[in-house]
């Protein structure tokens, strides 16, 4: 154990003005900011000038709160508070905006974080103490996303760079690695979740090899003037484009470096969808002509299987199911169509299923195959139950234009220049949410005064 210095002598001092003095410290892991609260309620941020002056302090939580419990997280960004209205609150540094806010049974004593940030620790005026997960709080605003296609992995573009995310409970992501990659619209992973694609729509795509989920590094770069669409093959070693020519060609990238060009297909016009079927055998495109195509590939050739020309303006969206027995089509027309591939050349014609007034931008497979995420441009995503082929749901939001199904059939991911978004469109989760934030059950006493013509039956139980 190391010696104590008892010479050691203060660096300085700090004048409050409170009355009591704080009831609260708390450091930044730099040493340049300082957070305090008071006896009588409210917290304060000050930046520590060479830790001996508190430069004009800055109000964080509510005055009246007395709060008894400071920390800040890891890397500085977060600070939480806690104290005697029983609720642990986490705010942002930089903006000193509340970004979340958990309830516990008695007044907080004391706060603490996990060395990786993603957990917090609160004691309890009951005796005990809750550990409670941080939920991430990005400021970078999210410009693209994709899933792997077990829905364990999220990647995430925006103007700081790549994400990676562990999102096997959705709603406790987990932060792998931060890396410098283009702020990308579209995002691509093979089906082994070794490569993933930043696509930049008119100039280039850059594939990544993240086998290292922790340092994800260039493995090819394929600058193409007219870009407009590209899949990943399930093994992350051929890569597709189409472009605003009426190309459609096939890359090897199964080495790190230059792309190697396999084969290609021109005469349409403006290739902007494509996709790789699961088992890597088919791929499917389509053009502003408003046909889709089926192509086997598994020669690096583009033999024609079948095509349909249902759509009546350009198609935007294609995506085969998860088990690759159904191609779904989508675009301008407002429409999406989905084939059954039994057969495929023996396909019936594509059902379809309408409904939107505006381009379809976006749709997505739900991992069991029976429902169907479709966004259109007007920020609207319709949810489909593809054994009836019927609506059941219905989604308005600014954040709704990426929208993919995680692993649970019911959780919808979503992201639109903002945070990432999460939805349950599952009703009896939603309601026990709503109950979980409202808190402590409704007496009869406070039933009464509100609903006294009504019999006594809470919401929450």
């Amino acid at each position: 154990m190391a010696a104590v210095d008892r010479r050691a002598v203060p660096a300085g001092t700090v004048v409050t003005g409170l009355g009591g003095g704080p009831g609260a410290l708390a450091i930044s892991p730099d040493g340049r900011s300082l957070a305090y609260s008071g006896n009588d309620g409210g917290t304060w941020l000050c930046r520590l000038d060479g830790g001996r002056r508190c430069g004009t302090p800055r109000r964080f939580a509510r005055p009246d709160e007395v709060v008894r419990g400071l920390a800040f997280s890891p890397d500085g960004t977060a600070l939480a508070t806690g104290g005697s209205d029983r609720t642990v609150r986490l705010w942002d540094v930089a903006t000193r905006a509340e970004v979340a806010a958990f309830r516990q049974p008695g007044d907080v004593a004391g706060l603490a974080f996990a060395s990786d940030g993603q957990s917090l620790a609160a004691g309890s005026s009951t005796g005990g103490f809750h550990q409670w997960h941080r939920p991430v709080h990005d400021r970078d605003p999210t410009a693209g996303l994709v899933l792997s296609p077990d829905r364990s992995l999220l990647a995430t573009t925006g103007a700081r760079g790549g994400r990676l995310w562990d999102v096997r409970d959705p709603w406790r992501r987990l932060l792998l690695s931060r890396w410098a990659a283009p702020p990308a619209s579209r995002l691509l992973m093979s089906g082994d979740t070794r490569r993933l694609a930043t696509l930049q729509p008119g100039s280039a795509v850059t594939v990544w090899d993240i086998a290292d989920r922790g340092r994800p590094v260039l493995h090819a770069r394929l600058p193409r003037r007219g870009l407009a669409g590209a899949a990943l093959s399930p093994d992350g070693a051929t890569l597709a484009t189409g472009d605003k020519t009426g190309e459609l060609v096939l890359w090897d990238i199964a080495q790190p470096g230059t792309p190697r060009r396999l084969t290609g297909r021109n005469g349409f016009r403006d290739v902007e969808a494509v996709d790789f079927s699961p088992d890597g055998r088919l791929l499917a495109s389509g053009d502003a002509d408003g046909g889709v195509w089926l192509w086997d590939v598994r020669e690096h050739t583009l033999k024609e299987v079948a095509h349909h020309e249902e759509h009546d303006a350009a198609v935007a969206v294609v995506r085969f199911g998860p088990k690759g027995d159904a191609l779904l089509s989508a675009g301008h027309d407002g429409t999406a169509r989905v084939w059954a591939l039994a057969g495929p050349r023996r396909a019936a014609r594509p059902a379809i299923l309408p409904g939107h007034d505006q381009a379809v931008w976006h749709a997505d497979f739900s991992p069991d195959g029976r429902t169907l995420a479709i966004t259109d441009a007007g920020r609207t995503t319709r949810l489909w139950d593809l054994r009836g082929n019927r609506p059941i749901a219905e989604l308005t939001h600014a954040d709704l234009r990426t929208v993919l199904y995680a692993a649970d059939n019911r959780t919808l991911i979503s992201a639109s220049g903002h945070d990432v978004r999460l939805w349950d469109t599952h009703p009896g989760a939603v309601a026990a949410r709503i109950c979980q934030a409202a808190g402590a059950l409704i007496t009869r006493a406070e039933w009464r005064r509100y609903f006294d013509d009504l019999p006594y039956r809470p919401p929450c139980r």
